[in-house]
């Protein structure tokens, strides 16, 4: 995944959530990574082809990008 733009910053209402460095703060552009339990970093995906709302994201990517400037 890659984080475009960051309106609200996101914060977890879980205590200490993400401080081990299993999710990583955002920022605008960069890909997103996750953390493994073997504590590799991996790069966070979601296979629209695999998922049950695969279809409805690929509609609403394909609205986004035509009506982008």
């Amino acid at each position: 995944m890659r984080t475009l733009n960051i309106i609200t910053p996101v914060k977890s209402d879980i205590p200490g959530y993400g401080n081990d460095g299993t999710v990583q703060e955002p920022r605008a552009g960069e890909l997103q990574m996750r953390r493994t339990k073997g504590g590799r970093s991996r790069l966070w995906t979601y296979p629209l082809d695999t998922r049950k709302y695969g279809p409805i994201w690929k509609q609403f990517i394909n609205l986004y990008e035509k009506n982008s400037p």
